[in-house]
């Protein structure tokens, strides 16, 4: 099988199982918020951001070395494993210390009470980080989804039996353990255990060789998950708990396209673009750009477009606020696919400094614009993101631009027939919306028909506009289901 070919499949494999998990977890949080308060739901996600930001403090960046380096032997991987566990150890400890001054922080009182569970969560992902590392390694993308899928599913389960037992907020934090503990018994039963911990004595040469490359895939992890998350933290810090689980909602909705179908083609185009010859990532950077764009963007842009009818359909009166915040925040999963194409391409490329550049772009901008305009209002926070994550990808490709001189006009040209595929659909739906004002259907049944017309007139547009594109994509997903249309079966 060609790499294109197995890079597709893996690709289609990872996007199945993600998207499949996603939409029992969206599903699962739209029922919690029957069950939960803003208030409530928003001490959980401070307290799960702050668990979160203790362990991106010490990720060491190891991870990547793994996946960036296939000719990595065992004993490279065993430093990586001992020094990524240990530190766990040390940062699951000193949140436990200061888990109530947390909450004083926060002014969330019952904040301190969910952080134990939530650690020992972090604590058994660790464990369980370098063997799922080295199945992203191996491009075992099928058992890879499979694990987290099962784990969404299983977080999902627990977190809503417990919510509708009564358990508030701690629901949400039996769910992150039950979900860690099956990742882990699954992904240590799928590898050999001395392909990542087969010990030896450890040393400084290994080490220098090992931290020379994470260390800056290391901060740009952090500067990335520091963009992603500590906007929830300001807007706790700024408006309080209630905001934030408001805003938390709006932005885990708008990002399903961005993290889940970009960043999963992102873990699959990393050790696919690590394959390839040099002369070809650049061709392959382009393509895998438009080919993303056809998949996202209609994802990203309907979803803000029918977001007032998803959220009348969808939630509870209490959590209607959160429509205005969804239709800016969907502006973040147009822009995060192309800057996740690139930060693979620059990492099989070898320019960890200029990912690490990337990231702290991303993070300064929003977190600038967070503390300056977003103290406006929860709204205008979203506003923050949104320019923060396109001056990101605009970034982003100057910097391939300027390194490898891929024209900006090339990756442009891909991304014009989606986007202009969108605007066309936006029409659609809204003509649709005035149409049936005066009929007056049910939310949910409005939703349906919103979403059916704008996928129609989107799919037809892009044939119309980018048929080339259009029909290798089809071509790939048939070939992805092993599907093989008549002609190519004649041949």
């Amino acid at each position: 099988m060609s790499l294109t070919r197995r890079t597709f499949h893996s690709a289609a494999w990872n996007l199945s199982s993600r998207l499949g998990s996603r939409a029992v977890t969206v599903v699962g949080t739209l029922f919690l918020t029957r069950y939960l308060a803003p208030d409530a739901y928003g001490e959980v996600i401070v307290a799960s951001t702050v668990v979160l930001t203790a362990n991106q403090l010490v990720n060491l960046g190891v991870g990547h070395y793994v996946v960036s380096m296939p000719t990595a032997d065992r004993e490279v991987v065993f430093h990586a494993t001992v020094y990524y566990l240990v530190t766990g150890v040390v940062v699951t400890v000193l949140i436990l210390a200061l888990r109530n001054r947390f909450g004083v922080f926060f002014d969330a009182p019952h904040l301190g009470h969910f952080i134990p569970g939530l650690a020992l969560a972090l604590l058994i992902d660790r464990i369980g980080f370098m063997p799922e590392k080295m199945l992203v390694r191996e491009m075992r993308f099928r058992r890879v989804g499979v694990i987290r899928s099962l784990g969404e599913i299983t977080y999902t389960g627990v977190s809503l039996a417990l919510a509708a037992a009564g358990w508030g907020g701690q629901s949400i934090v039996a769910g992150n353990v039950a979900r860690s503990l099956l990742r882990g018994i699954a992904v240590l039963g799928s590898t050999e255990r001395r392909a990542w911990l087969s010990p030896c004595r450890l040393n400084w040469p290994v080490t220098s060789k090992l931290f020379a490359f994470a260390l800056p895939m290391w901060l740009s992890s952090a500067a990335a998950f520091a963009a992603s998350r500590w906007d929830s933290l300001l807007v706790a810090r700024f408006f309080g708990p209630a905001s934030a689980g408001l805003y938390n909602l709006a932005y885990s909705l708008a990002e399903i396209p961005a993290v889940h179908v970009g960043e999963p083609v992102g873990d699959v185009l990393l050790p696919s673009f690590a394959q390839a010859t040099l002369n070809r990532r650049p061709e392959a950077l382009i393509r895998s750009t438009g080919l993303l764009a056809l998949a996202v963007f209609p994802m990203a842009v309907g979803l803000g477009t029918v977001a007032p009818t998803l959220v009348a359909a969808l939630l509870d009166p209490q959590w209607r606020a959160i429509g205005p915040m969804l239709m800016v925040l969907c502006a973040v999963s147009v822009a995060r696919p192309i800057s996740a194409v690139v930060g693979s391409y620059l990492q099989a490329q070898n320019r960890p400094w200029s990912v690490l550049r990337l990231e702290c772009v991303l993070v300064a901008s929003l977190l600038v614009l967070i503390a300056t305009v977003g103290r406006l209002g929860p709204l205008w926070v979203c506003a923050a993101a949104a320019i923060a994550a396109g001056l990101y990808s605009l970034a982003g490709l100057f910097t391939v631009n300027r390194f490898d001189g891929i024209p900006l006009t090339r990756i442009l040209a891909v991304l014009w027939g989606p986007f202009a595929a969108c605007i066309l659909m936006i029409a659609a739906i809204l003509v649709s919306r005035s149409a049936l004002y005066g009929v007056a259907p049910r939310p949910g049944i409005a939703l349906v028909i919103e979403i059916l017309v704008g996928g129609a007139t989107y799919v037809g547009a892009v044939f119309v506009l980018t048929p080339n594109p259009a029909r290798e994509m089809l071509h790939l997903a048939f070939d992805a289901v092993g599907f093989r249309p008549a002609a190519d079966r004649r041949r």
